[in-house]
């Protein structure tokens, strides 16, 4: 049996803050692609993508991970709203966890 994610619950109001603020982290990764500043585009996606899992979590089931380890995230999504997209989600989130070190370059794709 897989860990149980930590979590708070949250209202429903709070889903528009969710979005809004993965939307403002999407806006500052493709900047930063602009920029060529791949590894601060990634740390941004996986951000908005964070953002947009607690949006899911909070409107389908009234609650967002509080877990420190964002790869724990996914797995409260999994828990309230099964969905095809996440693996994908689980294949984005340890991003971080590779780009501080300067033998994993990232490129644009």
């Amino acid at each position: 049996m897989a860990k149980k994610t930590k979590r708070v619950s949250v209202t429903p109001d709070n889903v528009g803050r969710y979005l809004s603020k993965a939307s403002e982290y999407m806006r500052t990764s493709f900047a930063a692609i602009a920029n060529e500043d791949y590894h601060a585009a990634c740390l941004k996606a996986v951000h908005a993508v964070i953002m947009a899992n607690d949006a899911i979590t909070a409107f389908h089931g009234g609650k967002r991970s509080s877990s420190e380890d964002h790869r724990d995230a996914p797995n409260l999504l999994r828990e309230i709203a099964p969905l095809s997209a996440v693996p994908c989600i689980y294949y984005l989130v340890p991003c971080p966890f590779l780009i501080p070190y300067p033998f994993h370059p990232l490129h644009p794709c």
